[in-house]
């Protein structure tokens, strides 16, 4: 087991807390394994009646995969083991992920602070999705190189308003009153009440300490998200990213500055990414899951002419630090119809969601 999880038994309940608050909660392979096996055990001990995951109350649930890690891991191998690394790494992520969206017992999760990409994966398949004040959710795949993943392309392309295919494209963040607005998450407790309630959880279990600390929706203040959904359904409804650029630099104004953040993100990655959502439709978390591995393993492929993106926007943005990314290829419109469809159809080497 990892020295960063905490697992406990209190009446009923099974306790799964994230320990590594100095990388916020980054998953790395043991984290993942850890989860997996404990979840597993939990789900036939009839002594445990529910669970309730938590991550740092100062910190955040969990920032995402440890990427960096899996960078570092991947440059210091030679070429074939790299590719292992990486495909190792988000094949037990998304093992993980699938188990949780089957779960037989009621599941809570604290989604205070950070709960971004991989965090998302843990909490999205939650019966309740408890956010505070604090609370910073994002998909933010695109600015390294790589696709929203662990479910997103289900979760995501079921948001209103193309709020989802907003969110894949841009790496936007969501306020606690943004998440509760489009359904993200289920309940507001404010920051100063979460040890209380984690306390009560233990004693009384979710249902008792929600009803004592929830408070209604509009505690968590306006949603700006809500005011501009409007126009994003009008811009991100388009089936290309050049033409949703186009159109957010015509509305001008917000719109035009979420023009202008898409510019520094993959081209490629969009590309896919937006594939990815229009593809949602009738399939299941499960068979999202599948699609999104095969597109994975499409982009760390060796045998590509072209380069993956991922390594180039993890050096940029978590290695060397100087958000200069050198994206290839450097434009939408250069990434052809021809390499989305290998990517959606690619055949990973591994088919564990559809069993």
């Amino acid at each position: 087991m990892s020295e960063h999880l905490s697992f406990s038994q209190h009446n009923g309940l099974g306790l799964l807390q994230l320990d590594r608050p100095r990388a916020l909660n980054a998953l790395s392979m043991e984290m993942v394994s850890g989860l997996r096996d404990k979840i597993v055990a939990w789900e036939a001990d009839e002594s445990i009646s529910e669970y309730l995951m938590v991550g740092s109350l100062d910190k955040g649930l969990c920032a995402g995969g440890d990427v960096k890690a899996l960078y570092t891991e991947a440059v210091a191998a030679p070429k074939g083991e790299a590719v292992a690394i990486t495909r190792d790494f988000f094949y037990y992520e998304y093992q993980l992920n699938a188990l949780l969206s089957e779960l037989r017992k009621t599941f809570s999760v604290l989604m205070n602070g950070v709960c971004m990409g991989g965090g998302m994966g843990l909490a999205i398949n939650a019966n309740n999705r408890i956010v505070s004040e604090t609370t910073k959710i994002a998909m933010p795949e695109t600015a390294i190189g790589f696709i929203p993943d662990v479910g997103a392309t289900y979760f995501l392309s079921r948001l209103p308003s193309e709020v989802g295919t907003y969110m894949a494209l841009t790496g936007a963040r969501l306020s606690p009153a943004d998440a509760l607005a489009v359904g993200l998450a289920t309940h507001f407790v404010p920051q100063e009440n979460l040890p209380a309630l984690i306390d009560m959880t233990k004693e009384q279990g979710s249902r008792a300490a929600l009803d004592r600390f929830a408070e209604p929706k509009e505690a968590a203040g306006p949603s700006q998200l809500t005011e501009q959904m409007a126009m994003i359904e009008r811009c991100f409804s388009a089936d290309r990213v050049s033409e949703i650029v186009e159109r957010l630099h015509h509305e001008g104004g917000e719109a035009a500055a979420m023009a202008e953040v898409m510019q520094t993100r993959s081209p490629s990655s969009m590309v896919l990414s937006l594939a990815l959502q229009r593809n949602a439709e009738g399939r299941s978390f499960k068979e999202c899951l599948q699609l999104e591995f095969n597109v994975a393993q499409w982009l760390f492929n060796p045998k590509r002419l072209e380069r993956s993106d991922f390594f180039e926007g993890i050096r940029s943005v978590l290695v060397d630090k100087d958000h200069n990314p050198r994206w290839h290829p450097s434009k939408v419109d250069d990434v052809t119809p021809d390499q989305v469809a290998q990517a959606l159809s690619f055949p990973a080497d591994r088919i564990a969601f559809l069993v």
